[in-house]
């Protein structure tokens, strides 16, 4: 059963799609939330979060961009492990939020994290967080990769 994780990645897409859409809209100027968390449109060129120049790895990162969204599909097509599945449905929805918004030009970012006043030191989306997300999910099956060898035991929370 793995239409529900396609549904949370196409649910989490669009929900970036239109956090972006109204982040251009009204976010001329920056809301204080905290001292050190605000919302403020920053328009970013690079990838990793800024800290690459996309004209230093276009080609790199669009074979990313086409890759990684398969093996993302394949993962929730083909793992046992519900926690697994979920994992893969968020990282394909932070992907897919990010590239296609890249085709247009710089990606929004909406979220500031630092002084307001000062270097704000990351700017995000929700296409971010749901990548960040989906890989702390698969963690564990990193982890189990490697400890079993990725081989299935009996009674170990395969849905």
């Amino acid at each position: 059963m793995t239409s529900p994780a396609f549904g949370l990645a196409a649910a989490l897409t669009i929900a970036d799609g239109c956090a972006a859409a109204l982040a251009q809209k009204f976010l001329a100027l920056p809301i204080r939330v905290t001292d050190w968390f605000h919302l403020a449109l920053h328009l970013n060129d690079g990838v990793v979060l800024g800290t690459l120049p996309m004209d230093k790895v276009g080609a790199a990162y669009w074979t990313v961009a086409v890759v990684a969204p398969i093996w993302m599909v394949w993962g929730i097509v083909t793992t046992p492990w519900l926690v697994d599945r979920v994992g893969y449905a968020l990282v394909l929805a932070g992907l897919v939020g990010n590239a296609a918004r890249r085709l247009r030009g710089p990606v929004p970012d909406y979220f500031g994290v630092g002084p307001l006043a000062g270097d704000t030191w990351l700017f995000f989306n929700v296409a971010d967080v749901t990548a960040v997300a989906g890989f702390l999910f698969l963690s564990g099956a990193f982890a189990r990769a490697i400890l079993k060898g990725g081989r299935r035991a009996p009674g170990d929370g395969a849905v």
